[in-house]
């Protein structure tokens, strides 16, 4: 039990960097610069894949629960959001960001959503894989 609390705080504050770094980089939201909101977004990446194997590695085995699906959810939005807000902006303008920067955002949607895809479409482990004295 205590994995998955572990795990599921990795993941939100992984999320929240991502998202801090996202209204950052679009919006402005701090006065941080373009190269440290890409730094901070893949900080918060690597965070939220952190508790993804926390969670993979717990003993009874996280992927098959709610908790990996909320994750992988949370991902794919992420990703969606960023690919929209990147979309917007390179062909109407949506936000003041650079064309290249924007369409470096759009990538990391992509990368987001298909992370999210594939982590969801994962197989799920048998009780027996789990057990090594089987």
């Amino acid at each position: 039990m205590p994995q998955r609390v572990f795990s599921a705080a990795l993941f939100v504050v992984g999320l929240v960097v991502l998202g801090l770094s996202f209204f950052t980089l679009f919006f402005g939201f701090t006065g941080l610069g373009q190269p440290f909101a890409i730094g901070m977004a893949l900080f918060g990446f690597a965070l939220c894949a952190a508790g993804f194997f926390f969670l993979a590695d717990s003993p009874d085995g996280g992927r098959s629960g709610l908790q990996w699906r909320a994750y992988c959810v949370g991902l794919f939005l992420a990703g969606l959001t960023q690919l929209v807000t990147s979309i917007l902006t390179v062909f109407f303008a949506f936000t003041a960001v650079d064309t290249p920067i924007a369409l470096l955002g759009a990538g990391a949607g992509v990368l987001l959503c298909v992370a999210g895809s594939v982590l969801l479409a994962a197989p799920t482990p048998r009780p027996s894989d789990l057990d090594p004295l089987e």
